[in-house]
């Protein structure tokens, strides 16, 4: 293959630029023979948002392929363990456990993979509580429990599990790894030129300081700025303002009141009147925001709903000395991701809110894409990009369905609520399912990829935990057979969620636990 491409160069740093950096350096060093290099490009006057710091359970899947220890991660990155998302006050009142808030837990229902309905088992059920029906991860979501022991091996754990983390340690660590072991060659500099071949193919880039950088295949990483994807070739964005009406953030890092205060287990969604805030507990702090739509709702009244939020959940801190950041983003993805031989990958691609976590696994979905494909000839770009476009804009449709549904599920009054269930910011897509489940509950077969960025778990979750048992047109599994069966099924389930309470850590206990091993070990080297 005497057209196999050469090198590779990721334009930004951060997460997503040393995650895919990461990613592809490693499945290069599985190659034999490999020839081709990575070269990493990073402004050093631009700034990271640093603010998404929660991931899914895929984050430990792509920390291990790039080589580096879950305890390593947890220690320098401030990390804590997440088991999900719990919502509060979305349904605008109480549900069928008698109160507005549920978890959306990462370990999917006990039954999910006999496609039964999980929904019709529930509502034959006398559980009220449908997270707590279908898996014990609830339970240990109440009492701050950690996924693990200490003696369990690196990113394995008894119920599924992601991180809550800092962001700039993450892009820190990740970039000294992939410099030291990874061979990832790393150059600060600004980029004041794109120089394009015939063919419309970018050859190189224009550096301030070490002069022009050839290249065969760029990945923008460079954030909402998008230097190749956006500025150089014109992609289009296309905003998607019209369904999800949040365009405004405002960030705050709270310290604890206490050095031992609980580390919760889940990321903590509370609808307020015009968004909502966000309260993600790190190891030594917590990161917390509030999103919103400038529509709705003034800078000032969000920051003022933000600072009394944490008023009433911090104890006796002082919130007014806290700085909060203002960010201002357009929710949208890009026509297409994917042209001549550039890709973006990470902000550059797309952005909508924060909800559910999904801009870094859609870093590592796009990263992962690229790395089965290399090596790759130049002639192969073109096939792959096709591909590349099609699957990630049924991705970024199907997180924006998703994303979507929580809003139409609500009750609540506010006019940004009541606009959003308005069925004419509602995609047909979601339209359609939220038709095809009037009698009856998600499951795999209503989706036409095996593997879904929102499975039909997560839909199950959404949906149950949004709604009150007596508003359901689904029947029931009433057959005395199949009530016998459930209860059996649910004593199991009881009896495996209160083990697990027991014999399970605290997030806190764990994560100390883990970080005075890690500085030991460090120390004994």
């Amino acid at each position: 293959m005497t057209d196999v491409i050469q090198r590779v160069v990721v334009l930004g740093g951060g997460s997503a630029g040393w995650i895919a950096a990461g990613l592809i350096a490693s499945r290069l060093k599985q190659v034999a023979n490999n020839t081709t290099e990575v070269v990493l490009v990073e402004s050093p006057d631009v700034k990271t948002i640093g603010v998404g710091e929660g991931s899914w359970p895929t984050l430990r899947s792509t920390l291990a392929q790039i080589g580096i220890d879950e305890a390593r991660f947890v220690s320098t990155c401030d990390a804590s363990f997440k088991q999900g998302t719990e919502f509060i006050g979305w349904r605008g009142k109480p549900n069928s456990s008698g109160q507005d808030r549920y978890y959306h837990p990462f370990t999917v229902p006990y039954c999910y993979s006999t496609d039964t309905d999980i929904i019709a088992k529930w509502l034959g059920s006398d559980t009220l509580d449908f997270a707590k029906f279908s898996s014990p991860q609830a339970l240990l979501c109440d009492f701050d429990k950690a996924p693990k022991t200490l003696n369990d091996p690196s990113y394995a754990g008894f119920v599924n599990y992601g991180f809550h983390f800092n962001a700039d340690k993450l892009g820190e660590l990740l970039k000294s790894h992939c410099r030291e072991l990874l061979g990832v060659t790393y150059l600060s500099d600004h980029v004041e030129g794109v120089v394009e071949s015939q063919t419309g193919d970018i050859d190189r880039l224009v550096l301030q300081k070490h002069g022009e950088l050839s290249g065969d295949l760029f990945i923008d990483c460079s954030g909402l700025k998008s230097v190749l994807i956006g500025e150089h070739y014109k992609v289009k964005w296309q905003a998607q303002s019209s369904v999800l009406f949040n365009n405004r953030a405002i960030a705050i890092q709270t310290p604890y009141e206490k050095d031992n205060s609980p580390i919760p287990s889940s990321t903590r969604s509370t609808a307020t009147d015009f968004g909502w805030v966000w309260d993600i507990s790190l190891r030594n702090r917590r990161g917390t925001g509030i999103v919103y739509s400038d529509q709705y709702c003034s800078d000032e009244e969000a920051e003022a709903r933000l600072r009394k939020y944490l008023v009433d959940t911090s104890g006796n801190l002082d919130v007014d000395s806290l700085s909060a950041r203002k960010i201002q983003f357009e929710p949208g993805y890009r026509e297409k991701f994917w042209h001549k031989n550039c890709v973006a990958v990470g902000m550059s691609s797309g952005f909508i809110e924060p909800l559910e976590a999904s801009a870094i696994v859609m870093v590592e979905l796009s990263s992962q894409y690229i790395c089965r494909h290399l090596p790759m000839t130049k002639k192969q770009i073109p096939v792959v990009a096709q591909r590349f476009n099609q699957l990630f804009t049924y991705r970024w449709q199907r997180i924006i369905d998703f994303i979507k549904y929580h809003y139409v599920l609500s009750d609540r009054t506010s006019a940004y609520w009541q606009a959003h269930r308005e069925s004419s910011s509602i995609p047909e897509s979601l339209q359609a399912l939220m038709t095809l489940w009037q009698n009856k509950g998600p499951e795999h077969s209503d989706f036409w990829h095996h593997d879904e960025i929102f499975s039909a778990a997560s839909y199950q979750y959404v949906l149950a935990g949004m709604a009150n048992k007596t508003e359901f047109n689904i029947p029931s599994s009433s057959m005395p057979s199949q009530q016998t069966r459930t209860q059996q099924e649910q004593q199991q389930l009881r009896q495996q969620s209160q083990q697990l309470a027991e014999r399970l850590p605290t997030n806190r206990d764990l994560l100390e636990s883990i970080v005075d091993h890690y500085n030991a070990n460090q120390t004994n080297k």
